[in-house]
């Protein structure tokens, strides 16, 4: 069969030309994403190390100068020298520096030099028996700056590459009077740095002052020779003793991270480096394990896949000729297989399927054969029904007739119900205009209510008012008792004063020239008098004017309180009506209110009566239409009658073709 074989439209081709480049792709993706992240982790560990490297390295080169330094000050401080400075007696001071000298191997010499010209060297005194420049130099640094680290530089007595430590020597009286100090040979400090080694390619160099390389464990060749990077001599040249800075340099014929800082005095830079490409081949190994690995997967996963697709094919293959079977009406033929997985429910259902197909088909001969039986009788019913059609139809025009009587009948009773209905429709209307002016009245005497009420407040408002202005004029008629009081008063200091004026005038009289200024003053004080008198007499008018008026007021403010009580005793009455009012609209309101319901029951009655009428009117009409309707469908039945015969030979026939069709289907 062509549905077996495998082809590129099949599908297990399909299945496995959509997994396999989808697992392809995946493991494109999980290789870019591995390496990047290995490429990341490898720089950030190559970083790390850099750093510790050189955080390692600088503080053993600092312990390295530290130490020295430590030793050199403490001979410095010893008072050794000091007291041989003052004797002149320098024994002690050659065994100190004799003592200094700890490791000949390490140490080129130790040596002390005195503002008095007195110098000692151990060893080789007599062949450092001139001063060099470099000692010069370094005399006059320690000389200002103190404790000093000098070097590397090239001894010219030995012609060895040597670092010199100064510490100066302090009198008791804190005056500089020399120096004490060594030169250490600089291929120990070389070794030193030389076995700082870490990962593969992972060292640390060495530079003087001016950038030239002191020591590589990489290449021998370039000691001595300047560092050829113009960007890192920059950056070191403005570099501070406590600083560090990274930066990428070329050098060996490879590309290096370095971490570069400075140690001892400044003089010396300390740089770290590390290849950039440390981690390289060990990235590609892994990445070329994850490959195979992967490529492995994906033959693993072609396989498996394969053997899917081919149970899948196989699967499919059954049930395909399960199907073909059936197109050939082989019912009987049920395909089946286990399986573990959703083909088995498919099988299943297969076979029910079949087997519902066998049902269809041994119902369909059994439906067949029962038309072909029932059509034979039906053709004997048909004689039957066309007798009882005669009887049917006489019967009908019986009923016809008396249908007419009965709807003459019922349009008369119609007609007095609807009259009944107007006259109580009426009544409806006007128990809804009495009920609305009821509501209206209730509303008016709600309102009414409310005025009375706010009425009333204002009246006690008005009251306490009245009340408070009463209150108010007993104050001022009080004060103005005061002030009259107060008058008086007034009117007696100015009768005194007069008096005092008169008297004043008289005594300036009798002292003549000498006494005329006070003549002028009692004259001045007689006339105030007088204006005060005028002043208070006028006062006195205006207060008992003012007293009148209060008098006046009084009586008003109490005849309003005789008219607010009167009114608010009025107002209280008034509410009193407006409550029987009240009471009175709500019992004409309920007994409209039973009327009205009284009236809708009739309403209800009546439209039910006149519904009840109307149906029949309308079942009346309904049945003579229908009679009429039956006596011409009762012709028509016995005309279609007729027909059904004809339809009843033909389905007979029919039955005989499906019966034939349905017995091509094998079934047992």
């Amino acid at each position: 069969m062509s549905s077996r074989k495998y082809s590129l439209k099949s599908t297990k081709f399909r299945l496995l030309s959509i997994i396999v480049p989808l697992i392809g792709i995946m493991a494109a993706i999980f290789i870019g994403i591995s390496t990047f992240n290995l490429v990341k982790f490898s720089s950030e560990t190559l970083d790390t190390e850099l750093n510790n490297a050189h955080i390692s390295t600088k503080a053993l080169v600092n312990d390295y100068f530290g130490g020295i330094s430590s030793r050199t000050t403490v001979l410095s401080n010893s008072k050794v020298i000091q007291k041989d400075y003052i004797s002149g007696n320098y024994e002690n001071t050659k065994d100190l520096v004799d003592g200094f000298n700890t490791a000949p191997k390490i140490i080129a010499r130790t040596y002390t030099r005195l503002e008095n010209g007195y110098r000692y060297s151990y060893p080789n005194n007599d062949t450092y028996s001139k001063i060099t420049n470099s000692e010069s130099e370094i005399y006059d640094i320690t000389k200002k700056e103190g404790l000093s680290w000098y070097g590397p530089f090239v001894d010219e007595v030995t012609g060895e590459l040597v670092i010199s430590i100064n510490a100066p020597i302090i009198d008791e009286n804190n005056k500089f009077i020399g120096v004490i100090g060594m030169d250490i040979l600089f291929v120990d400090l070389k070794t030193f740095t030389n076995e700082k080694l870490f990962s593969k390619s992972g060292h640390s160099i060495l530079l003087d002052k001016n950038h030239i390389i002191l020591n590589t464990p990489i290449d021998e060749e370039l000691v001595g020779k300047t560092l050829n990077d113009d960007n890192i001599t920059k950056k070191i040249d403005s570099l501070e003793v406590n600083e560090t800075f990274k930066s990428e340099m070329e050098i060996y014929g490879e590309e290096y991270l370095a971490e570069v800082s400075l140690t001892g005095n400044g003089d010396i830079s300390i740089i770290t480096l590390v290849a950039k490409n440390e981690n390289t081949k060990l990235i590609m190994g892994l990445a070329g394990i994850l490959v195979v690995v992967l490529l492995l997967s994906l033959i693993v996963s072609y396989f498996l896949i394969n053997k899917f697709a081919n149970k899948l094919s196989r699967n499919i293959n059954i049930i395909n000729d399960g199907l073909s079977t059936a197109k050939d009406g082989n019912i009987e033929e049920i395909t089946s297989f286990s399986s573990n997985d959703e083909f088995e429910s498919i099988s299943t259902s297969f076979n029910k399927m079949m087997a519902s197909f066998k049902d269809i088909i041994s119902n369909g001969k059994f439906v067949a054969d029962s038309v072909l039986s029932n059509s034979n009788e039906l053709n004997e019913l048909n004689k039957e029904v066309a007798k009882h059609s005669e009887d049917i139809s006489y019967a009908i025009e019986q009923i016809a007739n008396a249908s007419a009587s009965q709807a003459s009948d019922v349009d008369e009773v119609v007609s007095k119900i609807d009259e009944l209905a107007n006259e109580i429709e009426i009544i409806g209307k006007r128990i809804d205009n009495t009920y609305s002016l009821c509501n209206e009245a209730i509303e008016n005497n709600d309102k009414g209510s409310e005025s009375i009420n706010t009425l009333i407040e204002n009246s006690e408002k008005t009251r306490e008012s009245v009340e408070n202005i009463s209150a108010s004029i007993a104050k001022v008629e009080d004060s103005s008792k005061s002030i009259e009081s107060i008058l008086n008063i007034i009117n007696s200091i100015t009768y005194q004063t007069n008096l005092l004026s008169l008297n004043a005038s008289i005594e300036a009289a009798r002292a003549g020239e000498s006494g005329k200024g006070f003549d002028v003053v009692a004259r001045q004080i007689k006339s105030l008098a007088e204006d005060s008198s005028v002043a208070t007499k006028d006062i006195k008018k205006i207060i008992d004017t003012i007293m009148i008026n209060i008098v006046d007021a009084t009586k008003a403010v109490n005849q309003i309180i005789e008219v607010v009580n009167e009114q608010s005793m009025s107002v209280e009455n008034t509410q009193s009506l407006f409550k029987v009012i009240e009471d009175s609209i709500n019992m004409i309101n309920s007994e409209i209110k039973e009327v009205d319901d009284f009236n809708k029951s009739i309403i209800d009655k009546k439209n039910v009566i006149s519904s009840a009428i109307e149906n029949l009117a309308a079942a009346i009409e309904e049945t003579t239409s229908s009679t009429e309707e039956i006596t011409a469908l009762t012709e028509d039945q016995l005309t279609s009658l007729e027909n059904v015969r004809s339809v009843s030979d033909v389905l007979v026939s029919e039955s005989n073709k499906l019966d034939e069709s349905l017995s091509q289907f094998k079934i047992k």
